[in-house]
């Protein structure tokens, strides 16, 4: 695979797509926390993806957060952190939000969770493929390893506005 190739299938951004179905395990190579690589299986713990089965799904990852910690990564709906998204790599752009890799075992699996509960497969798919893609990044050329930051859990979580079953919020993975 070119290293275009393999760059452009990083360039994917999470969207909130609402449908079900199943999804494959995808496998990436082992990880210091085993619960990111390989990528859990799609699971709908909450039922089908929809925006009920988010909400329930976030509330459950928020809890498990401290005050401190949701305050990191919880925005106002209008600030700019989300717009201010990039698909470079993150040791060229800083992110805002939540890493994976600050995140606990528990934690993560919630997040996955979160995603399962919010995407249909295919959207799934596509965020452990391109996760997949960074721990085989991970493993090979140490320089571009120290250039560009690649890592399967160098993936951040924020949440814009107030969740809630009305009003507006959303999500940025």
């Amino acid at each position: 695979m070119h290293l275009y190739t393999i760059l452009a299938v990083l360039t994917f951004s999470a969207t909130v797509v609402f449908s079900s179905s199943n999804a494959l395990a995808h496998e990436a190579p082992t990880h210091a926390h085993v619960d990111i690589a390989p990528i859990p299986s799609y699971n709908r713990p909450t039922g089908g993806a929809s925006a009920a089965a988010s909400l329930k799904s976030l509330k459950t990852l928020l809890d498990s957060f401290s005050t401190e910690q949701r305050d990191s990564f919880i925005f106002d709906l209008n600030s700019n952190a989300h717009s201010e998204w990039s698909n470079l790599p993150a040791s060229f752009k800083e992110r805002s939000g939540i890493s994976m890799k600050d995140m606990t075992d528990t934690q993560r699996q919630l997040t996955f969770n979160f995603l399962a509960a919010s995407l249909d497969e295919l959207g799934y798919r596509r965020i452990a493929e391109v996760m997949a893609a960074e721990g085989v990044l991970s493993k090979a050329d140490q320089s571009l390893i120290k250039r560009y930051g690649w890592d399967p859990e160098n993936y951040y979580f924020a949440v814009f506005g107030k969740p809630a079953a009305t009003g507006q919020w959303g999500w940025q993975f």
